[in-house]
């Protein structure tokens, strides 16, 4: 991939890099894919439920979203929330806001 000059900057020399998030190890920064899955199996939902409730065709958008390969829109991230029992900023950040 050729990338042109803009401004009389090359940027033919930047590469980028992109990394799958570091597994939870256990402290306070759990990722928020990491917060869905286990919100998720926490209730007992199957990827396949929370698809159907969300309206959504397939399980397989909530495993992207799990697995940090895509995120959810807001509209889902509340709906989410609300299936789960928990505040956005819990979902988001996990944390409850205002801590």
């Amino acid at each position: 991939m050729r990338i042109s000059p803009v401004d009389g900057y090359d940027a033919s020399h930047i590469r980028l890099r992109v990394s799958k998030p570091e597994p939870y190890n256990g402290d306070e920064r759990e990722l928020t894919g990491e917060r869905l899955r286990r919100l998720r199996m926490a209730r007992g939902l199957t990827l396949r439920t929370v698809a159907i409730r969300l309206g959504l065709s397939t399980g397989s958008t909530v495993h992207y979203w799990e697995t940090g390969e895509n995120h959810p829109r807001f509209d889902y991230i509340d709906s989410l929330a609300r299936m789960y029992g928990c505040s956005i900023a819990y979902l988001v950040t996990g944390r409850e806001s205002g801590r």
